[in-house]
């Protein structure tokens, strides 16, 4: 697509690799290895970082030593750049993220202190669809992150090509997964783990959500009678209704779609 001829015209001002890789994690962790800068960053192909968002990176780390990332606002937008509507995020609250088992935290435009990216870890290679929600996690566990709320720091785009609405049973498979490990983590504070069972439940929940509406209800019930098993007979009203559309497969999905529309298709906000 003329990527390569347009790096090359930079001379020696970039540093860049063009190369096969095992994945995406692993493509973005051989990057970051390659740079020695104390922040650091990824943008995906298809998304945008706002004009000034570096700039409000830096100032936030110098000015609050203490945390391990930073993050805004972020917009979805369309293929053809328009806006769509706004990533639902919100302040940072380590125990939120984990027991509500949310991703608040938006991908593009979040940076993190390069120290504490390395006692975290890096990204997990061995993930495809989640590795920036698993890594948000870990870093809480270092550090906190913070929220800067009047701020658009990056633009995620959204069409149907796109990996996060072609792969959503992928998405599934790999979420409950970060949570099993999570919980297990030496640096899981006590108080978490205590409510692992809860954790797991809603975690289960969610995943039957991204099968549901990737087009896999079968996946869909086998989540939720994991998530049964942590906590049967659940006040979760999502719980049921996933479950009563997905008994009826793909025509149960259809059904949804017609009453309720996917979630994970974004219409843009009137």
């Amino acid at each position: 697509d003329g990527t390569l001829e347009i790096l090359q015209s930079y001379g020696d001002r970039l540093r860049w690799v063009s190369e096969p890789d095992g994945g995406q994690s692993q493509a973005i962790n051989k990057g970051w290895k390659l740079t020695a800068g104390e922040i650091v960053s990824w943008l995906n192909a298809d998304d945008l970082l706002a004009a000034d968002a570096v700039s409000h990176a830096v100032k936030a780390m110098l000015a609050h030593p203490e945390i391990g990332g930073v993050y805004g606002n972020c917009l979805y937008i369309s293929e053809d750049g328009e806006p769509i509507k706004q990533y639902p995020a919100q302040p940072y609250d380590r125990e939120l993220l984990i027991v509500e088992t949310e991703n608040f935290i938006p991908q593009p435009g979040t940076f993190l202190r390069r120290e504490v990216l390395e006692q975290a870890g890096w990204l997990d290679e061995t993930l495809h669809y989640v590795m920036d929600h698993d890594l948000w996690l870990r870093v809480g566990l270092y550090a906190p992150m913070l929220y800067l709320p009047h701020t658009i720091m990056g633009y995620a785009r959204i069409h149907d090509a796109a990996k996060t609405l072609q792969a959503m049973d992928g998405f599934a498979g790999e979420f409950t997964r970060i949570y099993h490990k999570l919980l297990s983590h030496p640096k899981c504070p006590s108080g978490i783990k205590k409510q692992e069972r809860a954790v797991l439940h809603k975690a289960y929940i969610h995943s039957a959500s991204f099968s549901f509406w990737g087009g896999a209800p079968a996946h869909a019930r086998e989540a939720l009678w994991r998530a049964w098993q942590y906590r049967p007979f659940p006040v979760s009203r999502t719980f049921w209704l996933l479950g009563l559309f997905s008994v009826f497969g793909k025509p149960g999905l259809s059904l949804a779609e017609a009453l309720h529309g996917n979630p994970f298709r974004l219409r843009r906000d009137e």
